[in-house]
């Protein structure tokens, strides 16, 4: 199994290269994803494909901006969280 860290998750080319990871749960599991503007979408992905961390740019995260839906995972919380500060 290939632990897969994707730079770009929100772009056309992430979008794709998760839809490969998705057909190929054998072999890839999805470890980190990226991401610049769209936090929601970026949001949203993490959850579908169990990734256990988000990078995103401090500079578009605040806390009063940032809403975690209660079902988020931990590592994902706390990522998001870490970036905020």
């Amino acid at each position: 199994m290939q632990a897969i860290t994707l730079l770009g998750a929100t772009g056309s080319i992430g979008e794709s290269t998760l839809d490969v990871i998705a057909r190929h749960p054998d072999k890839y599991e999805v470890f980190a994803l990226t991401g610049n503007l769209q936090i929601e979408k970026l949001a949203a992905q993490c959850l579908r494909h169990g990734a256990q961390f988000a990078v995103v740019p401090q500079v578009f995260i605040s806390p009063e901006a940032l809403i975690i839906p209660p079902t988020t995972p931990r590592a994902i919380s706390s990522c998001f969280a870490r970036s905020a500060a």
